[in-house]
């Protein structure tokens, strides 16, 4: 019976070491190499909405960029629900040094992100500081933009994901 157990908790061990993070199918790179040169994500281009249903109510998620300049991206980002318009935000990001910063202002304090992993069609933001949501992916995967915000919420670990859509 021991050893059942044994083989029990070195197997539960294996499971979560063996894990690769991951946005959509595909596994996302840990670690990215800068010294590579840079990395071009015009991918984000262009329109997206995710519509989700809540009870008897739909949401709309739009993430609207565009690109400024070779080094310069802006979003205006914002929910609809029941086709009323909600209060949004204005998403910069910018490159510096092959790494790419994203920041917003949030009850007047701007937020900022810096990428910490990027690949064709694929960026992971770091939040340095302990707010909600603490990493941000973009996976772009043939005509879908998932979009993963991840973090601790009051204790609990929150990961939801969007499966956007050019519109």
């Amino acid at each position: 019976m021991q050893s059942n157990f044994t083989l029990y908790i070195i197997g539960v061990l294996l499971l979560f070491t063996s894990c690769k993070n991951t946005v959509g199918k595909e596994t996302v790179p840990s670690e990215t190499d800068y010294s590579k040169g840079s990395y071009d994500i015009s991918w984000i281009n262009g329109n997206w909405i995710d519509s989700t249903k809540f009870g008897f109510k739909k949401l709309h998620y739009f993430e609207n960029w565009k690109k400024i300049s070779s080094t310069n991206y802006s979003c205006s980002k914002f929910t609809s629900k029941n086709g009323i318009k909600n209060e949004g935000s204005e998403i910069n990001l910018v490159k510096n040094n092959n790494k790419f910063y994203y920041s917003f202002d949030y009850k007047n304090e701007q937020i900022t992100y810096y990428s910490d992993s990027l690949s064709d069609n694929y960026i992971r933001l770091i939040s340095p500081i302990d707010k909600f949501p603490q990493t941000i992916e973009y996976k772009r995967i043939e005509d879908t933009l998932f979009i993963s915000q991840s973090g601790m919420v009051g204790g609990v670990f929150r990961n939801p994901i969007y499966k956007a859509l050019k519109y």
